[in-house]
């Protein structure tokens, strides 16, 4: 005589037992099903399993039925690739392990040795504050020969500055 717990695994390896569905959509507008096992067969199969008393012959034949690869059932026992399909790991070969050791060791101290052999740019000794200077000098002279103050002619120079940066545009 089969016990409560062989009878709701049973029913669940045969797919006989209660789900219940809970449907979600996503922003995207995707709607995904999810079935949970309301049953518990599951639980009583792995807890027939984990015991020490043999398996009932129904029990038996209903595992193997969905077990079985070729069979019709809904499970199926699928083993777990080892890596995912698609490209080899890089230190899979010896070719690949030397050149990861080359990627990880090597080419950081290269790149730090390089960073350190590398001068950065040192601008000429006084560039802005030459223009600068050529600027004023040119505003006190425009200033002295027009009679005008000194922010009147910037004003101007400004101003003809950006008549022609237009006309450039043109």
């Amino acid at each position: 005589m089969a016990s409560d717990n062989e009878k709701r695994a049973i029913a669940w390896l045969r797919d006989e037992n209660q789900i219940q569905r809970v449907t979600r959509e996503e922003r995207s507008g995707k709607k995904s099903v999810e079935e949970n096992d309301v049953s518990g067969g599951l639980q009583a199969l792995l807890g027939i399993l984990r015991g020490n008393a043999p398996l009932t012959p129904d029990l038996r034949q209903a595992l193997a039925f969905a077990l079985d690869p070729q069979g019709s059932s809904l499970l199926q026992l699928k083993k777990r690739l080892r890596r995912r399909p698609g490209r080899p790991e890089k230190h899979d070969t010896t070719k690949g392990a030397v050149k990861a050791a080359i990627e990880e060791i090597y080419i950081p101290k290269l790149v730090a040795e390089t960073k350190k052999s590398i001068r950065p740019r040192i601008r000429a000794a006084g560039v802005d504050q030459a223009r600068e200077d050529i600027q004023a000098q040119a505003v006190k002279k425009v200033g002295e020969m027009e009679g005008m103050a000194k922010t009147k002619v910037t004003g101007l120079m400004r101003k003809n500055r950006l008549k022609l940066m237009k006309n450039n545009k043109k």
